[in-house]
């Protein structure tokens, strides 16, 4: 061992409960990564927590996360329970496979997403950068401090969308949209199912298990929507297939050959 090696015990450690480890404090703020940095101040760069027993090993070192990622999936996965939570609430894809189904997923994925085709998304990230820059100069008029957090989570979310589905959400402009606000209820209960030490939700569904149902159902029919809408463009618009407008439309185009 030389002396840049260390243990997994040997990395430093903020202070926890005696039970739940790191668990509590984790969860008090509703912006964890908020802890996570408070604890990289305490403790460096590289440190170890852990959730109730379950060891976790948390990196803010860029160089160290890109050999991780480099080496993935053969020797690193993603955390067990992360997966087994996305799974359990039925997406199953490139995006959370591990092993030889992620290399199987992986393909085509890889083949939508390449240069040529990438070259597709100009146009959407032109419309919505401009829509956000519009958004930003209403706001600035108006003489108000502006909460750029929230406008550019909504321009990322706009543009995922957009890439991903072909669905224009305009979440810049519309804060009430159906299918965020169903977006705003999953993302958080995987949070809180990753952390939760025993799963409850499949003996009991409290209220926000059967809204995070309900919300999973309606995106799922919102995808399957842009599915049908998005064959029935390629169907109607035989240009599409050189030039598909969005991710899903590639990966349908290659479905195809």
């Amino acid at each position: 061992m030389n002396e840049s090696t260390r243990t997994l015990k040997q990395l430093p450690s903020p202070p926890g409960h005696f039970l739940l480890g790191h668990l509590p404090e984790f969860r008090r703020d509703r912006q964890s990564h908020r802890v996570l940095e408070k604890w990289a101040k305490e403790c460096g760069d590289l440190y170890r927590i852990h959730f109730a027993g379950q060891g976790l090993l948390v990196s803010l070192n860029p160089d160290f996360n890109g050999a991780v990622l480099a080496l993935r999936p053969e020797t690193f996965t993603r955390l067990r329970k992360l997966t087994g939570v996305i799974r359990e609430m039925g997406v199953v894809g490139a995006f959370n496979a591990e092993g030889e189904v992620w290399r199987q997923h992986r393909p085509p994925v890889s083949s939508a997403l390449n240069v040529r085709k990438i070259r597709a998304f100009f146009p959407i990230l032109q419309d919505k950068t401009t829509t956000l820059i519009r958004r930003l100069d209403q706001l600035a008029l108006e003489a108000k401090p502006i909460p750029i957090q929230r406008e550019c989570s909504a321009f990322t979310i706009d543009v995922t969308t957009a890439i991903a589905f072909g669905y224009h959400l305009d979440r810049i402009n519309q804060q009430d949209d159906a299918f965020q606000q169903h977006l705003e209820v999953i993302f958080p209960m995987i949070s809180r199912r990753v952390t939760t030490s025993f799963p409850y939700w499949r003996f009991y569904k409290s209220r926000q298990d059967r809204k995070l149902d309900a919300a999973l159902q309606f995106v799922e029919r919102t995808v399957h929507d842009c599915i049908a809408a998005a064959r029935q463009r390629l169907a109607d618009q035989p240009e599409l297939q050189e030039k598909p407008g969005n991710l899903l439309e590639m990966l349908l185009t290659n479905q195809s050959e």
